[in-house]
């Protein structure tokens, strides 16, 4: 059965409108997707819709294996727009495919469903002038979340550090910003990828891409870190998870690792202890979690 790849963050609603704007004047459905190939903003249909579109809209998820196509033609290394082939077998037609870059910076992809292979040079001029605000306007939102998540890696490092009085600091934080809540149970859990012949940023990008979904679940509250070939994920619970749960969880993670990322990435997830139980406590016993991380077996 093919795996779901849970949908990226939405985009805003000036960028929603950019995109709208330009599908209208086209006339054909247009997308924004993330380095990760996963929906971010998408116009209605005209017509030209296809079954992995289809499916991506109704389920807010696209199949692993679509996603794992994309990747392969090289996209995310290109410097200028260039048609992907269609794959009847898994119900993708053809899409002309923008890169949209600010500063060095590979935002997302602008996808034009072309299903003929075809586009006019006018349709072309057209898509080339409207990829420069919606990178412009990526990029602001890009500074905005780089900020937030930045807050998020160094106050969860600080509450796994050695320095008490820096535990205590980044706790206070935690409760007062919101981003965590006392609660009797903690978790936290390591994923550590091998670098391969990944493209640069690629593996930081996949790590935020297979973790963040467990930030906010119906059983825990969290915050995570990337550290380049390695993702730190902390977990607040009311409820202490059950091993299959968290087998389930790694499993998930590195299933959707094998979609974004090659064979020799080897992911490996570890999970921590759960600490003593408190009723107020749980982001107080953070350490003691991560210093008990041990590798988790996953069924395939």
């Amino acid at each position: 059965m093919t795996a779901r790849v849970q949908r990226a963050r939405p985009g805003s609603a000036a960028l929603q409108a950019l995109v709208d704007e330009l599908a209208e004047e086209l006339g054909r459905s247009v997308a924004i997707v993330d380095p990760l190939v996963r929906m971010i903003c998408t116009s209605r249909h005209f017509g030209d819709e296809d079954p992995v579109r289809i499916r991506t809209l109704l389920q807010g998820r696209a199949d692993s294996e679509g996603i794992r196509y994309v990747l392969a033609q090289g996209v995310t290394q290109w410097c200028g727009p260039g048609f992907v082939d269609g794959r009847d077998d898994l119900g993708l037609l053809p899409r002309y495919i923008v890169p949209l870059r600010e500063r060095g910076h590979l935002l997302g992809l602008m996808v034009i469903v072309a299903p003929q292979r075809q586009l006019t040079e006018l349709e072309k001029e057209t898509i080339a002038r409207a990829a420069h605000p919606k990178s412009a306007q990526m990029y602001a939102e890009h500074l905005a979340a780089d900020t937030e998540e930045t807050g998020a890696r160094d106050l969860l490092l600080g509450l796994l550090g050695t320095s008490p009085a820096a535990r205590d600091a980044a706790r206070q934080q935690a409760l007062d910003s919101g981003l965590l809540r006392e609660t009797p149970h903690v978790v936290v859990s390591v994923v550590q990828v091998s670098r391969g012949e990944e493209p640069p940023g690629r593996t930081e990008v996949a790590l935020r891409g297979a973790v963040e979904g467990f930030r906010q679940t119906r059983s825990a509250h969290g915050v995570m870190a990337i550290e380049q070939d390695r993702a730190v994920l902390l977990q607040v619970r009311d409820r202490p998870p059950g091993p299959d749960e968290l087998r389930e969880q790694s499993r998930r993670i590195i299933e959707a690792l094998g979609t974004f990322l090659d064979a020799s990435a080897a992911p490996v997830v570890g999970i921590g202890g759960p600490g003593p139980v408190s009723p107020t406590r749980g982001p107080r016993t953070s350490r003691h979690s991560w210093r008990s991380v041990r590798p988790v077996g996953c069924p395939t």
